[in-house]
């Protein structure tokens, strides 16, 4: 019950993101709604009664306002009201006076211009709660980028010297400044989605060369774990360069992270067919059966980590899959309990001219 609760609550507020619609689609859904109101109506009348049309508009107005906000709760409160007044009032002319159908028609029209108005306020002050979080993560960033750079300076001149202590320290820092830095990125981008501002710039590369670049990153911020990588892409890709490298971190990054009592984490490439597929594989804590078909929802987090409170705030594979989808792929994992997870993605190759 508590999985499909939340299932619906992220399906509403996707839906109340009305700002990425077009206007069609925004002005089109009242009129697709009152469409099916009177197709429904004479299905509903035996249960509903006489006040089968009032639900049903009333139902109509608040959707639309959820979903297209304020001028399209006012248009759904229009086309609702004649709606009222044509499958209801007309034909109850002959049991009260016209002003009674005047009085309920106003009282109609203002629920709907209350319900729309309240629809449009929540969704502003939700606009303004991500331009916040977006503005206060952009401003954490900076010091902290400096932080990093310091400390990274630090550690590679210690090295030379051999400060052993200063030099843990150093590497501390450097791998504690680079925890926030992914998470106010995973904050940064979560803002991004939920706003219709999460950009793609296609460009052409090769996938071996984002791997190796990731891998050999972590190998330097985890010098304890060994990162073997098998397989090769030869062919270039067409796809947003950044946003493919940010999801092998996210996969390297969340493979290193749960499966702290192992050394060893396994990245391959494959070239198929029609796609390009990549699989991190750790030997790690694993992901029960039951929870491996919402560890892509937004904010969700297995019950062993919550247990264990690991670090995270379950966003990365939320990013992950929405880049992925974006480029067409898709995402999928294979786990069992105590023995680790490995995490497919497939990226559609794109055949280029000079091919």
């Amino acid at each position: 019950m508590e999985e499909i609760w939340d299932k619906t609550k992220i399906r509403l507020v996707a839906l109340a993101h009305f700002q990425k619609r077009r206007r069609v689609k925004r002005y089109g859904f009242p009129i697709v709604l009152i469409s099916l109101v009177f197709l429904a109506k004479q299905y509903l009348h035996p249960f509903l009664g006489n006040n089968s049309a009032f639900l049903l508009v009333s139902f109509v107005v608040a959707a639309s306002a959820w979903y297209g906000g304020l001028g399209p709760g006012f248009f759904a409160t229009g086309i609702s009201t004649i709606t009222v007044y044509v499958l209801y009032l007309s034909n109850d002319i002959n049991y009260h006076p016209n002003l009674s159908d005047f009085v309920v028609l106003m009282i109609f029209i203002v629920e709907g211009l209350i319900i729309s108005i309240v629809s449009e306020a929540r969704y502003q002050m939700e606009n303004q709660k991500d331009e916040f979080i977006s503005f206060v993560s952009h401003e954490l960033k900076n010091p902290l980028t400096a932080i990093k750079g310091f400390s990274q300076l630090i550690w590679q001149s210690v090295k030379k010297n051999s400060y052993t202590k200063i030099g843990l320290y150093a590497e501390e820092i450097n791998a504690q400044s680079e925890r926030i830095l992914e998470l106010i990125n995973d904050l940064l981008d979560i803002t991004k989605i939920e706003i219709g501002k999460f950009t793609y710039q296609e460009s052409i590369f090769y996938i071996d060369d984002v791997v190796d670049e990731v891998i050999k990153h972590q190998r330097i911020i985890s010098p304890n774990r060994v990162i073997q990588r098998f397989g090769h892409a030869r062919k270039p890709i067409s796809a947003d360069r950044y946003r493919i490298r940010q999801v092998v971190v996210n996969l390297l990054t969340n493979a290193i992270k749960y499966s702290p009592d192992t050394k060893r984490i396994v990245v391959r490439l494959k070239m198929q067919r029609n796609s390009v597929l990549i699989n991190v594989k750790d030997f790690g804590i694993g992901i029960p059966r039951d929870e491996q078909s919402r560890i892509f929802e937004r904010y969700y987090r297995t019950r062993d980590v919550q247990k264990k409170r690991s670090e995270g705030i379950g966003l990365g594979l939320y990013i992950t899959n929405q880049i992925v989808q974006n480029h067409n792929g898709r995402i999928w994992v294979e786990s069992r309990v105590g023995k680790g997870s490995t995490f497919f993605v497939s990226l559609p190759y794109k055949r280029l001219k000079h091919q």
